[in-house]
């Protein structure tokens, strides 16, 4: 049980420091490519890839076990992405990171009404606002001013509220026996299906020439391939194995390794509210993992390991 929770910490830990490296990957590829056609080619990129390792065809058991997938798929992949990318059209880039940032909690919320329906760890409040204080320090400390835009912080709280609904149905798609990386692929083959229709309306082009470039081949198969293919399953994984609402709260720490991303690759600066702000986040993330009780514990138990006896020290 325990080589299980820390196996699914350690890919979550993973999968979101991947996920934060997307948005500089992102920042590059807008500079010649439209948000719908870098979402398109990565997940396609990302589909591509698992058929190629695992090509074996997924048998589904039932209509209620492919209608969960569909709707995993509708929601996680097109639905989130594209309620994301719309509301950076409305609002500053601040705002929405800032708000998807509160994903956690929408998807506490969900799996404790929807879904396993357990009692919410009694630090998860308490560190679901420290972290989004963390967030907001790091995030609205280099900006001169702060705006607001209804239709924009809309659609980027409804994205939030897209990915707990995502967790909430890919965690019941895991248990019906399937490889997680058969579930996954059946995901993605469904968002690509939903996405064709904003693809028309957003005219969607394959641009070969700009593909051809090598900074935007190696981001798109980074993101098709690392982001996509390869975190969607150990996300699956890390749902499965700690939970939705354990493995939700590694996402508080997201904003903060985009800067660290952006600090080392684009050469940004982080002011010292920033580094304030990363680490009141990294505190909400331990306290809605462990609660204060749990801190307090894990404190004494390290200060117990550390005072060895004297005697034991001679003797050996």
């Amino acid at each position: 049980m325990l080589r299980e929770s820390l196996a699914g910490h350690l890919l979550t830990c993973f999968t979101i420091t991947v996920w934060g490296a997307t948005f500089i990957s992102s920042k590059i590829l807008l500079r010649d490519f439209i948000p719908i056609e870098i979402l398109f080619d990565r997940f396609l990129l990302g589909f591509i890839a698992m058929w190629i390792i695992f090509p074996h065809i997924m048998r589904v058991k039932s209509l209620r076990h492919e209608i969960i997938m569909a709707i995993a798929g509708l929601f996680g992949i097109t639905l989130y992405f594209l309620c994301e990318n719309i509301a950076l059209v409305y609002s500053k880039a601040a705002n929405v990171g800032v708000i998807i940032a509160s994903v956690p909690f929408f998807t506490g919320l969900v799996d404790r009404l929807l879904g396993t329906k357990r009692k919410l760890p009694k630090g998860f409040f308490l560190g679901f606002i420290i972290a989004m204080t963390g967030i907001c320090l790091l995030t609205f400390s280099s900006l001169d001013e702060l705006s607001f835009n209804p239709i924009g912080d809309g659609l980027a709280v409804l994205a939030s509220v897209m990915w707990a609904f995502y967790c909430l149905f890919i965690n019941k798609a895991l248990s019906f026996g399937y490889k997680p990386l058969q579930v996954t692929r059946h995901v993605f083959a469904y968002g690509l299906i939903f996405m064709l229709i904003p693809m028309y309306f957003m005219e969607y082009e394959f641009k070969f020439e700009a593909l051809a470039k090598p900074v935007n081949y190696l981001n798109l198969l980074f993101l098709g391939l690392c982001a996509s293919a390869l975190c969607y399953v150990t996300w699956s994984l890390s749902v499965k194995l700690i939970g939705t609402v354990k493995a939700s709260a590694w996402l508080y720490i997201s904003p903060a390794v985009t800067v660290i991303m952006a600090v080392l690759i684009l050469d940004e600066t982080v002011s010292g509210l920033g580094i304030c702000g990363m680490l009141l986040t990294f505190l909400g993330l331990i306290i809605s993992q462990n609660g204060i009780k749990g801190i307090i514990r894990l404190i004494i138990k390290r200060h117990e390991v550390l005072k060895v006896p004297q005697k034991t020290i001679l003797r050996h």
